[in-house]
């Protein structure tokens, strides 16, 4: 129970802020950062920040798809969809995933279908549930993997601008790709997270 008193609400909320500090530390097996949190964050603020923190790093890993069930949406199979029907289901899962705090970006080399059938694929890879942190959370889904050579070159082709893709051939050697723009015009309208004003 948090006291009535202003001096002893601001006594108990700074306890309260190291608590949580102590333990996401602890639960982070020391490696937990908060830089200069408390400088930049209204203590009440910063409070409610480490409790979602908490809360999030508590929780049990899951996926993407079991959350969208619960929240009551569940993806059709995309062989069963017209292009049409497709259209519309893509940019439906796009809301449900932004509803969840999970975003996309770099999608426009992608036709719908293949947005949708990728989306399906990432639905069962490992996850955090983002709704634990609150309004103003955000997880940005890799449609293009870091890690692939294949999605190195989609990303050099159509979204990295010249002087990244000077940079990526001084550091790795790589041959480029022609530089060519996206064939499809989805990344603007894409949903996209709302951060509270501090």
């Amino acid at each position: 129970m948090t006291p009535q008193n202003g001096n002893q609400d601001e006594v108990w909320m700074q306890q309260r802020i190291q608590q949580l500090r102590n333990q996401l530390d602890e639960m982070s097996g020391g490696t937990a950062m908060f830089g200069g949190m408390g400088e930049q964050l209204p203590p009440e603020l910063e409070l409610q920040f480490l409790e979602h923190v908490r809360s999030f790093e508590a929780a049990e890993t899951t996926t993407l798809r079991k959350i969208l069930s619960e929240e009551g949406y569940r993806m059709a199979t995309a062989d069963t969809l017209s292009e049409l029907e497709i259209s519309t289901e893509v940019w439906e899962v796009l809301q449900r995933l932004a509803d969840i705090h999970c975003y996309l970006d770099a999608t426009d080399h992608l036709s719908d279908r293949g947005l949708y059938e990728k989306i399906d694929a990432m639905l069962d890879e490992p996850a955090e549930d983002f709704r634990l942190m609150g309004e103003g959370s955000a997880c940005f889904l890799e449609v293009l993997n870091a890690c692939e050579e294949e999605d190195d070159q989609t990303w050099l082709k159509y979204y990295a601008d010249e002087e990244t893709r000077q940079m990526w051939h001084l550091e790795f050697g790589t041959n480029l790709p022609e530089k060519e723009a996206p064939p499809y015009d989805r990344d603007r309208l894409l949903p996209r997270p709302v951060f509270p004003e501090m």
